[in-house]
């Protein structure tokens, strides 16, 4: 999850998986990430980047995002 950087940080730790095949994630490369556990689904096709009750910001970025 190292190539995507910026994005998430810019939106609160939050990333869509259509931002995430855009930045060149494969679809396996996002389960693998959700098995490490540094992706984290929020809503469908929407993931977080850290466990843990999200804040109102995020949830705010996720609802855009989905």
């Amino acid at each position: 999850m190292d190539e995507v950087g910026r994005l998430p940080r810019s939106q609160s730790a939050v990333i869509s998986r259509r931002q995430l095949l855009a930045q060149g994630v494969t679809p396996a490369g996002i389960e693998r990430g959700i098995r490490r556990r540094e992706l984290f689904r929020i809503l469908p096709g929407v993931f977080l980047e850290h466990a843990g009750e999200p804040t109102w910001l995020q949830r705010a970025w996720a609802g855009v995002l989905h």
